[in-house]
């Protein structure tokens, strides 16, 4: 009965020692230096044996270095999300200038908007067609306009897309002013604008023409497909029946 208390009690010790080995070689914090030394890479201590890194894992100044440590990662998780939070921002308030700058845009003193500043990739692949409507007077003009690195959806509200806009010769820098010529202007955000120049004086359906009902609709069409990367727009160019 003597022997039997022991061998079991030896064996409740054996069972002891292993988990507490196994708890101390899978902490992220056990290490063993160049000397064999076992060491706690968090508190830079040295240990005898596992049994005593053990101890030190429940002991107040490893706690107090955690605690310090996960502050630590809470505060610089917090600065790396305030710093894209800001470069959010900051590309926000390029694309706007961007945008602005390449449609004709200017601040309220009259001075052009910046321009964006960030790298350019190139100019959109584009393709145009025209076809003459019965008449002969007015004739149907299609624009496709790809951008193959354009942002597929709006970020925050903001529609990071391409844009068309009317542009006279005076909202212009690029060329001599020409009273007799407008340009249409196709921007987006990271890519070259690039325009088209039409008769100034020649009438043009838009999409206000459109909703005030003064052309059909079917005189009109601007879309953008964030899937296929695609910018569309049609619309007519001179004078359709009807109209004065």
């Amino acid at each position: 009965q003597f022997l039997y208390f022991i061998g079991r009690d030896v064996a409740g010790l054996a069972v002891a020692m292993q988990s507490t080995t196994a708890r101390a070689k899978t902490n992220e914090y056990f290490d063993k230096n160049h000397l064999g030394q076992i060491k706690c890479r968090l508190c830079s201590t040295v240990h005898r044996d596992e049994e005593n890194f053990v101890v030190h894992l429940d002991s107040k100044k490893h706690g107090t270095n955690l605690r310090l440590l996960e502050r630590a990662r809470e505060q610089v998780a917090r600065d790396q999300e305030a710093a894209r939070k800001l470069a959010d921002e900051r590309r926000h308030e390029e694309h706007r200038a961007n945008m602005e700058s390449a449609l004709g845009g200017v601040t309220e003193s009259g001075k052009p908007k910046s321009a964006y500043r960030g790298p350019l990739v190139g100019r959109p692949n584009v393709r145009h067609h025209k076809e003459p409507l019965p008449g002969g007077a007015a004739c149907r003009v299609l624009f496709e306009l790809e951008y193959p690195l354009a942002p597929a959806e709006a970020e925050d509200g903001i529609p990071l897309r391409p844009l068309h806009q009317w542009v006279n010769a005076h909202a212009q820098t690029v060329e001599p002013r020409n009273d007799d010529v407008v340009y249409l202007v196709f921007a987006c955000d990271s890519y070259e604008s690039v325009s088209f120049k039409f008769p100034a004086h020649v009438p043009v359906t838009t999409a206000d023409s459109v909703r005030h009902m003064a052309v059909p609709q079917e005189f009109y069409h601007c879309q953008w497909d964030p899937t296929k990367k695609v910018y569309t727009l049609m619309f007519v160019i001179g004078r359709l029946d009807g109209q004065s």
